[in-house]
């Protein structure tokens, strides 16, 4: 090789950086430019030197990314240089997954055994070559499919995120969105969800939704393809559709049918994207979903109920691209310990401070006796308490809104609640034009207690 290399290190270990410095420049492999302590420096000192090799080593200090990091780091260098030497010092097993994954950005150059061997500058003072990695292409097929995978999940969270255009010239949602909400919202995904099966998070859900739409926004649901059916009897939607032909939207998309004008169902100005109750769908796949928020995006204000799935390993897209969650839970302690885990495995792909948490079927005494430690155990900032009331369980089990047969009291509480969880999803400013005139209360039937 007659080229000298420029050459970056950063191994993580300044006396092991001097040490491969020594050896390189003494054997005339290049000129070592530039030491990095950190990962996130790594591209800006390859562009700035024009370096020709990199010698990283994975203890190299970075932003806990682990092995996904890295992977972005050496798709960005294959991006600037498709000759760049890498180099990569690891600890690891021949047949570890990641080191496979390497090789698919063209490095040829793998140390695993937590050192360089003997003879590395023998190997790196040749050209790259195939049977330095051959041992590391034992996964290659499962590596394969992880990189189609992954892929595929940047574009659906694309999708997701911006939106889908329906492949039609008649208008798929029937409600038409202002010009005022188009400039002062900005779009918003929310999720609803359920810390466990039948904590109410349905009933919470219409209930703020048919709030907002009294704010004259545009908002609606749409009903998880995971979760068990049961919007369309929720909403009793028998008389709001043609029985002999409506399809709901998640149909006509299993059935890679374009999506129909009328599909949507609007009760109370909330539209509604949900299925018919025998709907079930096995083979529902990742691009799918994306085209179905995609296109419910449309929605400016839009609510997905994710339900009692909140770690089904499926729906982590959605809670990625959530602006925010509103989970369900109680007072109820066998089922709150006993989900617990997975409310956990949850936060994984959404941060605490997203998370509103809603106690349903509380009480004064209940709030005062353990509101504060079931805040601590979910390690939620915004708590909010929902009193119990026959009136709205009889509502809903007919079909009807939580709203209806609240007292004038009742009701002028929960429009003072529902006005403050709003101000996590609109801007106060704006919230005060939609709606100036609200007397403030210091007690309710549902009562934000705490914010730290």
């Amino acid at each position: 090789m007659n080229d000298k290399h420029v050459i970056i290190i950063g191994t993580g270990n300044e006396q092991f950086d001097q040490m491969i410095k020594s050896d390189l420049e003494q054997h005339d492999i290049g000129q070592v430019v530039s030491k990095i302590n950190t990962r996130n420096i790594l591209l800006k000192r390859v562009l700035e030197t024009g370096a020709t090799m990199v010698i990283v080593s994975e203890d190299l200090i970075g932003n806990d990314g682990g092995e996904e990091e890295w992977a972005y780091i050496f798709e960005e260098l294959r991006g600037i240089s498709l000759s760049l030497r890498i180099v990569f010092i690891c600890d690891r097993p021949d047949d570890d997954i990641f080191l496979t994954k390497l090789t698919t950005f063209s490095i040829f150059d793998i140390f695993n055994n937590a050192s360089l061997p003997a003879d590395y500058l023998v190997q790196l003072s040749k050209q790259p070559e195939y049977k330095n990695i051959q041992r590391f292409k034992k996964n290659i097929q499962k590596v394969t499919e992880d990189l189609v995978r992954d892929q595929q999940e940047r574009e659906a969270e694309h999708m997701i995120k911006t939106g889908v255009v329906p492949k039609t010239e008649q208008q798929v949602i029937k409600t038409t969105v202002p010009i005022y909400e188009r400039l002062l919202i900005q779009p918003k995904l929310i999720v609803i969800a359920s810390a466990y099966e039948g904590a109410g998070s349905s009933t919470f859900g219409r209930m703020f939704l048919e709030y907002l739409a009294l704010l004259r926004l545009h908002v609606g649901l749409l009903e998880s393809p995971y979760s068990k059916p049961s919007w369309f009897d929720y909403i009793n939607a028998n008389p709001h559709i043609n029985a002999s032909s409506w399809k709901s939207w998640h149909s006509q998309i299993s059935s890679n049918d374009q999506v129909s004008a009328g599909s949507d169902i609007t009760i109370k100005d909330v539209t509604y994207i949900i299925r018919n109750k025998q709907e079930s769908y096995k083979d529902w796949d990742i691009m799918q979903s994306a085209q179905l928020v995609g296109m419910a995006r449309q929605i400016p204000i839009l609510f997905y109920d994710l339900s009692s799935n909140i770690d089904d390993d499926r729906e982590r897209l959605i809670l990625k691209q959530a602006n925010h969650v509103y989970m369900v839970s109680s007072f109820d302690p066998v089922r709150v310990n006993r989900e617990f885990k997975r409310y956990e495995n949850m936060t994984q792909y959404i941060e605490r401070d997203k998370i509103t948490l809603i106690c349903n079927r509380s009480s004064e005494q209940l709030e005062k006796d353990y509101g504060k430690e079931l805040q601590n155990s979910y390690q939620i900032k915004n708590v909010y308490f929902m009193s119990y009331l026959n009136t709205i369980l009889e509502a809903t089990m007919n079909g009807n809104s939580g709203w209806e047969g609240l007292t004038n009291d009742q009701s002028d509480e929960m429009n003072q609640l529902f006005r403050l969880l709003t101000t996590s999803i609109i801007d106060e400013e704006i919230l005060k034009r939609l709606q100036p005139d609200h007397r403030q209360r210091n007690k309710g039937l549902l009562r934000r207690i705490f914010s730290k």
